[in-house]
């Protein structure tokens, strides 16, 4: 017979995956349905700027991190490919309901490999928006705890985009660029590493900037 001890660490692991595997259902469904909470912001977005002088507003994915993290130790399915698949659906649902004023640009900015904390962005002001590119980095590359490595898709790329890892289709007139980042803690001397990606609609920039060379 089975002991006592081994049949309750039996039974708690079932209810552990079933617990998992029905919270990451339920996860999906709620990540896929993200981009339809997005109808309609419009107005909110123009009214924290005009009300609150925010110079831009973000919209995070909705989801936790642990379907979303690319960890394949943390027991999780993997859904950053729905994941993707939803921020293109939402950039392009707020794109449809852009008004012609105030001047605005909208971009989806993409945490890879660890997609947690991916947002869509609507920037008011071309300084706003610029923090959120490629040419940030400039001055970061420079500072004494941060390394920087940047690029634009035009040039050299950090690796292979989060597009081409997993299947998923760029959106016709847009351009996607890219940006590594190795952050450095100089107290334990831990390093990190991610990429950042910036989708965003052909011509629409507000700062004009340069693409990096």
């Amino acid at each position: 017979m089975t002991p006592w001890s081994n049949r309750r660490l039996d039974v708690g692991l079932f209810r552990d995956r079933f617990f998992r595997k029905t919270r990451a259902k339920k996860a999906r469904a709620e990540l896929m349905a993200w981009p339809e909470s997005l109808k309609g912001i419009w107005p909110h977005a123009i009214s924290a700027n005009t009300e609150y002088d925010q110079t831009y507003v973000n919209y995070k994915l909705g989801c936790f991190s642990g379907i979303v993290d690319g960890d394949t130790d943390n027991e999780w399915p993997d859904f950053r490919r729905d994941a993707l698949i939803a921020l293109v659906d939402a950039f392009e649902r707020v794109q449809a309901e852009r008004p012609e004023k105030p001047q605005t640009s909208v971009a989806a900015l993409i945490n890879w490999p660890h997609m947690f904390g991916s947002e869509i962005c609507i920037f008011f002001t071309p300084e706003k928006e610029q923090g959120f590119t490629p040419e940030r980095y400039r001055e970061a590359a420079n500072s004494s705890d941060v390394s920087t490595e940047y690029a634009f898709i035009q040039s050299n790329l950090p690796g292979p985009s989060p597009f081409d890892t997993l299947n998923v289709a760029i959106p016709e007139h847009t351009s996607l660029g890219g940006y590594h980042i190795r952050d450095i803690d100089l107290d334990d001397m831990r390093e990190t590493s991610n990429t950042c990606w910036s989708l965003m609609l052909d011509g629409q920039r507000l700062s004009k900037a340069e693409t990096v060379s």
